[in-house]
């Protein structure tokens, strides 16, 4: 859509356009997570889900009309983020704590292997035209409703809790007081900013030369290099994430998952400094191996430390960590242009070290509370 929208109204207006939907985004899935605190996320999932699917047809109806298009794929972005905490809190209810750990390492599992497979999909059915594209994303998600309507039953004792579910400034104030929670939304929001300043600013790097060596002398371009790379992320997280399961259950104590932090730092910043594509790709294998561990013990620590009593909203804050790292990782592409290479690598690395730091206070705390 980001390239339809690109070739219809340029790539400012594209760009400009895309920002703000990642806005309204980021607000109605706040919104949708005071929400869950209110309704039976079951019920939320069927309804965002119906909305979204009728969405998705409307725009293959009106795909000729730009503003149309425009308005529609809005709204479509809207009713998929507000339907987004509700499916991080129907996870979290029906996984008992001790296996959660497995069932975030599953969910992490899933998530690299969904995108990297959408974004080959969505290209192949765009290679055809808008509307094979938009037909197979709308059956998609009639089959995604199917699922919720068939496997899964809303909660009649969560049916209604009117109170709970207002958004206001206690349940910020209590995410805050909850130095467990806050420390470990800060270690994830600064893991993620390594992880997507490999999307923006690394990219963008590896881009401006012309050419790198590869295995046998060849010489290919730098943007091939990245796509490389990036293939060999999602296989190496997809791949560790199977066989590290273990691993992601001894690896919870705090000193172990600061170390587990500090090995991701330490490869990205040697990513950065690698001169040959095969000390590229051994960096981005690191890469892998620390996401499968890392991103789903932080992400169960926090879900345990969380109150039942805005736990659909402080889960959709968790959520939006990845937004906020984009936006932060887009801060340091932009910094780049200003700053010297080995300026911004302290700043990331000082990221890192801040992530480190954070995940060891947030476990450290969570295993005294528990």
């Amino acid at each position: 859509m980001t390239i339809d929208l690109a070739m219809r109204m340029g790539a400012a207006w594209a760009g400009i356009l895309i920002l703000v939907m990642l806005g309204a985004g980021a607000i109605a899935n706040l919104w949708g997570g005071g929400l869950c605190d209110r309704i039976d996320p079951v019920s939320i999932l069927r309804r965002g889900e119906i909305a979204h699917a009728a969405s998705l047809i409307a725009m293959l109806v009106f795909c000729h009309s730009l503003t149309a298009l425009i308005a529609l794929y809005f709204l479509k972005n809207l009713f998929f983020s507000i339907s987004l905490p509700a499916g991080e809190l129907v996870v979290m209810r029906g996984s008992p704590p001790d296996q959660r750990k497995r069932i975030y390492a599953l969910n992490n599992v899933l998530n690299n292997v969904a995108i990297p497979s959408g974004a080959l999909v969505g290209a192949l059915l765009y290679g055809m035209g808008l509307r094979p594209l938009l037909a197979a994303a709308a059956l998609l998600s009639i089959g995604v409703y199917s699922i919720y309507r068939t496997c899964m039953q809303p909660d009649p004792a969560r049916a209604k809790n009117p109170r709970s579910g207002q958004v206001h400034s206690t349940a910020w104030t209590a995410l805050m007081r909850n130095r467990t929670a806050s420390y470990l939304l800060a270690a994830t929001v600064l893991l993620l900013v390594l992880e997507f300043s490999f999307g923006q600013y690394f990219a963008v790097k590896v881009a401006k030369a012309r050419a790198w060596p590869f295995w046998g002398g060849r010489l290919i371009e730098g943007p091939q290099v990245f796509g490389i790379l990036r293939a060999e992320l999602a296989v190496v997280s997809v791949t560790a994430a199977f066989l590290c399961v273990r691993w992601v259950e001894r690896l919870q104590s705090p000193w172990r998952l600061a170390g587990t932090m500090v090995l991701a730092t330490g490869s990205f910043l040697a990513l950065l400094h690698a001169k040959g594509t095969e000390a590229m790709m051994l960096c981005v294998a690191l890469m892998g191996i620390v996401d499968a561990i890392a991103t789903p013990i932080l992400q169960t620590l926090f879900v345990n430390s969380l109150s039942s009593r805005h736990c659909g909203l402080h889960l959709s804050i968790y959520s939006l960590s990845g937004r906020f790292a984009n936006m932060s990782a887009a801060v340091v592409l932009a910094a780049s242009g200003v700053l010297s290479p080995a300026v911004v690598s302290m700043l990331l690395g000082m990221a890192g070290i801040l992530a480190s730091g954070f995940a060891f206070a947030g476990c450290r705390r969570a295993h005294q509370a528990s």
